[in-house]
């Protein structure tokens, strides 16, 4: 009789799951039983919380009387800092996360630190003590900081280098304003035509800068360029009053330089503060190598080609010890 033992093929493979499993378990379980209000975890949550209520809540203001969630317009009774946009002042939610609203993005760029840090929790209570966390707020597109009210929308401290930082990352939709986009075949010229200069009515004060687009133009002659802008008569000069931009070829902008081809853009944005008084302004854009063919008056409106311009971006929160 042969006494030698055999382990089925069964056996081995059953108890070889086992222990994979158990291993998996030992080392990955743990972790999910940890409180979060320990440590690099208590950290971590203190960011997610933070990016989620701004990006989720439009905030809201109450002064025992009346209340909203326009709070960027009331800011001494602020009770919750949110930069969703409202889809009605009088109701706490938004139906619309992680769109953004411009005129939230530029109250909470002008918050003051203790307001900043108070709203959203930035701290953590010690015997009675706030002892409030690092932390740096950003939206940033394409790797830089989106430009807002000629504001870049960073707030907080620098990030140190030797201490462990925990970051929340949120796509978002950022609203910056109004743009006009123009089609150089619709906008109209003085006569005789053909004309190398267009005219545009501005109606009314302006709360933001006057972004004017045109596209589609009809080019002539070997050097074809933008030469300048005037205001009721007066030349306006870049960068005091205006600037000048250029995308080529369905590119990104950049700073305006000749030529100024058919497939390119031309992207004006003119200071708010040029246009102060309740009346018409008209602005006159000269070109060179150009023909534009639709005769005015009327001239084109800018209002009534306004719309709202959104442009993607990341909110990111970091907050340390």
């Amino acid at each position: 009789m042969d006494d030698n033992g055999q382990i089925s093929v069964d056996f081995l493979v059953g108890i070889s799951l086992f222990l994979i499993t158990l291993t998996f378990t030992v080392q990955f379980v743990p972790g999910l039983f940890t409180s979060v209000s320990s440590g690099d975890e208590s950290i971590g949550f203190v960011a997610y919380r933070t990016a989620s209520i701004l990006t989720e809540d439009s905030g809201w203001w109450g002064n025992g009387t009346d209340s909203g969630s326009d709070w960027e317009t009331h800011i001494n009774n602020t009770m919750r800092i949110g930069i969703a946009a409202d889809d009605d002042i009088n109701t706490r939610l938004t139906n619309t996360p992680n769109l953004l609203s411009r005129s939230k993005v530029i109250e909470l760029n002008a918050l003051s630190e203790d307001t900043l840090v108070t709203k959203l929790g930035l701290y953590d209570d010690i015997n009675g003590a706030h002892m409030s966390y690092g932390y740096n707020i950003s939206i940033t597109s394409n790797g830089h900081p989106l430009v807002i009210n000629n504001t870049s929308t960073v707030i907080g401290q620098i990030p140190p280098i030797t201490t462990d930082i925990l970051m929340a990352n949120r796509f978002v939709l950022v609203e910056m304003g109004n743009v006009a986009q123009f089609n150089a075949t619709d906008i109209t010229t003085t006569l005789p035509t053909p004309n190398n200069m267009t005219l545009i009515n501005i109606t009314g004060i302006q709360n933001e800068d006057v972004d004017i687009r045109i596209t589609n133009f009809n080019t002539t002659g070997p050097n074809p360029q933008f030469l300048n802008a005037t205001l009721n008569g007066m030349i306006l000069s870049i960068p005091a009053d205006y600037d000048a931009y250029k995308k080529k070829d369905g590119g990104k902008y950049s700073v305006y330089s000749d030529p100024l081809n058919s497939t390119d853009t031309l992207k004006l944005v003119f200071d708010q503060n040029l246009f102060t008084i309740n009346s018409t302004y008209q602005i006159e854009l000269d070109f060179n190598g150009m023909n534009f063919s639709n005769p005015g008056p009327p001239y084109t409106e800018y209002t009534n080609n306004t719309e709202t311009l959104y442009e993607p971006a990341y909110l990111t929160v970091k907050v340390w010890k």
